[in-house]
């Protein structure tokens, strides 16, 4: 589920811990605690909730957002 936020984006995102929040896209910053799946161009994240992720920012996820071995159940 989306929360409106007056903040821009960067803004919200230097507020939020990077261990537990990471952006995936330029319109969506993510709880990486929700994750489900991960695939090459979406994040599937509990709730059914699936936003789309920009292929710099899963490359950047998976390299430095996100536990290795937490991302090792997704990566396929």
């Amino acid at each position: 589920m989306g929360v409106p936020a007056r903040k821009t984006g960067k803004n919200l995102e230097k507020q939020l811990p990077k261990e537990i929040f990471a952006r995936v896209h330029k319109q969506y910053i993510i709880n990486i605690n929700h994750i489900a799946t991960l695939t090459n161009h979406e994040v599937h994240l509990d709730f059914n909730f699936v936003v789309p992720i920009s292929s710099a920012n899963r490359q950047e996820l998976m390299e430095n957002s996100i536990d290795k071995k937490i991302l090792s159940r997704f990566t396929k």
